[in-house]
């Protein structure tokens, strides 16, 4: 779950729309939320491996 500064929930749109408009600011390329998850734990997963020596394949079988 995401919050606001109040500790309000986010609504789904209105967290589509504040990354999107947060992307355009920085220049870069639009993407989905959902897309964004994925490439975070494949990084994290990346920088884990060759850090601590951990099988990725174990990783991706969680």
């Amino acid at each position: 779950m995401v919050v606001d500064e109040l500790g309000r929930p986010f609504k789904t749109d209105e967290l589509r729309r504040e990354a999107h408009r947060l992307m355009a600011e920085a220049g870069v390329r639009k993407v989905r939320l959902y897309d964004t998850r994925h490439a975070c734990l494949s990084w994290m997963v990346g920088r884990a491996a060759r850090r601590c020596g951990v099988i990725v394949s174990v990783c991706n079988e969680m």
